[in-house]
């Protein structure tokens, strides 16, 4: 991933505001070791990379949810004496469309139900280059997790936008709650290598999250937007 020093600096401040954040939630008094989810004794593995070259029209969509709990998820019934009570869920989201342009995409999907740290990978690489006047690029992907746990309940959000005419991106998205819990998101967007064009149109990336515990309780949220010819870089990692 290519950046200029000034690129290099913004993305800096960005991680200490962030990081700032989580040391906050750490100070707090919150049990971190209750948060996590049991993995369930079945292991599921799923991994698609998908690879496209195309100077016409490109529509990728892909939704995932996956829910696990320490109890049988349809039936409920109250805990017994002592019992743990865990629930988890990440889900994931994307829409990509493109037409009047060259589009090159590369994309790695990988889910890992088990102890495997992250339960879930996506990495994705992004080139559009309009060639009509009208040629345009959209592209919206959003990841968030929830666990749940007798006194504790944790929910963090992120994802980013674009609506451009002229980009190469890339990003980076992995969530994980069988073991101690995180999520990171990471988003580059700038010009294009070949003929050196500066990324162009409306890119917005943000991060959301809200952590209760007993009587204490944290929320926040975080968005940037830009509209115009940019160099975008931008990190966001979360662990309650």
């Amino acid at each position: 991933m290519r950046l200029h020093k000034k690129m290099k600096e913004t993305a800096g401040v960005i991680n200490a505001i962030v990081i700032a954040v989580a040391l906050m939630i750490s100070s707090s008094g919150v049990a971190i070791a209750s948060y996590n989810v049991s993995p369930t004794p079945g292991i599921e593995t799923l991994t698609i990379t998908t690879e496209v070259a195309c100077d016409r029209k490109v529509k990728e969509i892909e939704h995932l949810n996956w829910e696990c709990s320490s109890n049988d998820l349809p039936d409920n019934p109250p805990l017994a004496s002592g019992e743990k009570y865990e629930y988890g869920k990440i889900k994931y989201k994307e829409n990509t469309f493109s037409s009047g342009g060259t589009t090159n995409l590369y994309k790695d999907f990988k889910v890992d139900t088990g102890k495997i740290s992250p339960n879930l990978e996506v990495t994705k690489s992004i080139g559009y280059t309009a060639t009509r006047e009208k040629g345009t690029f959209s592209h919206a992907e959003g990841v968030d997790m929830s666990l749940k746990s007798k006194g504790s309940c944790v929910y963090i959000a992120a994802g980013s936008s674009l609506s451009m005419t002229d980009v190469q991106a890339t990003t980076e998205t992995k969530a994980q709650m069988t073991r101690a819990p995180e999520l990171h998101y990471e988003i580059y967007a700038g010009e294009i290598e070949g003929p050196g064009t500066p990324a162009e149109g409306i890119l917005t990336a943000g991060m959301s999250a809200s952590v209760e515990n007993g009587r204490k309780r944290l929320k926040f949220s975080y968005k940037t937007t830009v509209d115009g010819t940019f160099e975008f870089f931008k990190v966001m990692y979360f662990k309650p």
